[in-house]
């Protein structure tokens, strides 16, 4: 049975549709066979395009008069074949052409169809796994053990980089011993599964907020080097709903610092957008700035829900995780390209949090923040291309030369001082 239509040599139709059922009790309906070359042989197979791989049957090769024999981890699959030849003198006769053979090599429990040789027999009986590499030094180390060995010296390396180290050109990305979907339980680097394991989770729809500040995503980061202030962390607020982000620079992060910073930023939405009050606080299980007592007491007292994710589960608080990536990305390279010291990192995530306003984010239909607000609580639109354009003549490279206007009086002062 075969699962590539493209391996068929000749296809046809079968006359009715033929069950196949396997061990686990499943079936599955073909109504195409044809004709699969595997290495020197011809063979008839049914069209499974359900099959994860292609099979062949030891009984149905009995059949049809193949030879198999099985050794060390070896099956040899050969078939003589008969040819009539025609003399001028005498009637024709038949002469036996040298066997047609594959090899098929015991892998996680099934043998695998891996390559052809080209000496047949060796006295009589299957030619030995080693011996398909003959003339290379290290033919001997395909066998199982030895792969197992080789494995662990290149550091647990996979099987088909080590297959191409070890100049095995019958090894393919299926062949390894390790995989992990098609592995015995022996088979298994137990090794490489604790070395290389990864925490999987179903990204599920997020629902995003229907107002500005319905909904607010925070998260610190820190301890950073000391700023000119003194600062050694922040804190950051994002708004779901226009992704405008907030930042306050603590020089400690405790409970007092943590609940002051959303305090004041509480007082500053309550002056500038009273129509939107805060509905939702979304969290990680910080228990320095979040999971305490005076900064639950704010929340309660403003009527806000506090949502805190999983422990150990920082995709859950993605928003403000990436945010602080992207400012933080977006500071350093504003450092490097002003070549300014290390000390000036608040000026720059400042920097990058005011010019985050003006940049159109994806989630919010690819509109600025700044725009989003702005039309949230005016009744004009702010957005056209024209009037954004106009509003950005503004900035500046960070570390240009600039000059401070002195007043005309005190040039004067400072001409007659002269």
């Amino acid at each position: 049975m075969c699962n590539e239509r493209s391996l068929f040599s000749t296809f046809f139709p079968l006359p009715d549709i033929r069950q196949i059922r396997f061990g686990n009790e499943a079936t599955v309906n073909t109504k195409y066979a044809g004709k699969v070359a595997v290495g020197g042989l011809n063979l008839e197979a049914l069209y499974v395009p359900q099959l994860r791989v292609s099979l062949l049957s030891v009984l149905q090769l009995d059949h049809l008069g193949y030879t198999l024999q099985f050794q060390d981890g070896v099956c040899y699959l050969s078939k003589v074949q008969a040819r009539q030849t025609h003399d001028a003198t005498g009637p024709a006769s038949c002469k036996e052409e040298p066997p047609k053979s594959i090899f098929a090599h015991l892998i996680n429990g099934l043998y695998q169809v891996i390559g052809t040789p080209s000496t047949g027999l060796q006295h009589g009986k299957p030619i030995s796994y080693s011996a398909l590499h003959t003339g290379c030094s290290i033919s001997k180390i395909y066998k199982n053990e030895d792969w197992n060995r080789w494995h662990c010296r290149f550091g647990h390396l996979g099987d088909l980089a080590l297959s191409r180290i070890l100049e095995n050109p019958s090894a393919s990305v299926h062949s390894g011993r390790r995989n992990y979907t098609e592995a015995t339980c022996q088979d298994y680097c137990t090794t490489c599964i604790r070395a290389r394991h990864k925490r999987t989770y179903s990204k599920a729809t997020a629902h995003r907020a229907t107002r500005p500040f319905e909904l607010l995503h925070s998260d610190s980061c820190g301890p950073l080097p000391a700023s000119k202030s003194g600062a050694r962390y922040f804190i950051l607020f994002v708004d779901d709903y226009s992704c405008k982000a907030f930042t306050y620079f603590l020089i400690q992060k405790n409970s007092e610092s943590c609940t002051s910073a959303f305090k004041e930023l509480l007082s500053y939405l309550q002056s500038h957008y009273p129509n939107f009050p805060v509905a939702r606080f979304r969290s990680d299980n910080g228990r320095g700035e979040y999971a305490n007592t005076k900064f639950q007491s704010l929340l309660s007292e403003y009527g806000i829900t506090f949502k805190r994710s999983t422990p150990h589960s920082p995709h859950q608080n993605g928003v403000a995780e990436r945010m602080i990536q992207t400012l933080s990305t977006r500071a350093r390279a504003l450092m490097l390209d002003a070549g300014v010291p290390i000390d000036f990192w608040a000026q720059e995530i400042n920097t990058a949090v005011y010019l985050q306003q003006w940049i159109p984010s994806s989630a919010p239909d690819y509109r600025c923040p700044k725009i989003i607000l702005e039309c949230s609580t005016k009744s004009s639109d702010q957005s056209s291309t024209t009037a954004y354009i106009e509003r950005l003549q503004h900035l500046r490279r960070v570390g240009c030369v600039a000059y401070r206007r002195i007043p005309d009086e005190d040039m004067i002062l400072k001409t007659h001082l002269k």
